[in-house]
């Protein structure tokens, strides 16, 4: 299974680092590695050229969810992940989400719950999902049209809701 990550940044140089090796630091590492710098005005970009292991896209700044469809069009893989620069993953979250996959291949998307993972449903269900505990299948993602950016914020619980409408 391969899994693309798409770190969004915006003004997140004390932070971008800490994120960028959480996901380095995986058990199972991922297949490719993207920083969006969404119109940074300090040294994020900078932060994110110093691994060589990633890929730096930089946008005038339009907001995350733009950042995160930006990534998506250019991730490679199968799998999207997302984390957020002032945010970071446990150690086994890839490999875990990965497992549950491989074991439930009918689900689309999950999400990282510690210790375990749901599917999308069930973690609504209990609550508000958090971005960068999501793992989406980038067809899924496509078919949805990524994130409505025309919503200022709650844009990630509006498509996790026309994701579990699509299946």
């Amino acid at each position: 299974m391969k899994v693309s990550v798409i770190i969004t940044a915006h003004n997140d140089v004390a932070t971008l680092a800490e994120a960028i090796e959480s996901v380095l630091d995986q058990e199972l590492k991922a297949d490719e590695v993207i920083i969006v710098d969404d119109g940074s005005t300090d040294a994020s970009s900078e932060v994110a050229k110093v691994y060589d292991e990633v890929s730096l896209l930089r946008q005038k700044h339009m907001g995350s969810f733009s950042a995160r469809n930006n990534g998506v069009m250019m991730a490679a893989n199968k799998w999207i992940a997302f984390l957020d620069a002032g945010q970071q993953w446990d150690r086994d979250k890839l490999k875990k989400q990965v497992a549950f996959h491989q074991k439930h291949k009918d689900v689309k998307v999950s999400v990282y719950d510690v210790p375990d993972c749901l599917d999308l449903e069930s973690a609504l269900a209990e609550g508000r999902v958090e971005s960068s505990a999501v793992m989406i299948e980038k067809k899924l993602f496509d078919q949805l049209g990524g994130f409505d950016e025309a919503f200022e914020m709650s844009e990630d619980d509006e498509l996790w809701l026309r994701a579990v409408e699509a299946f």
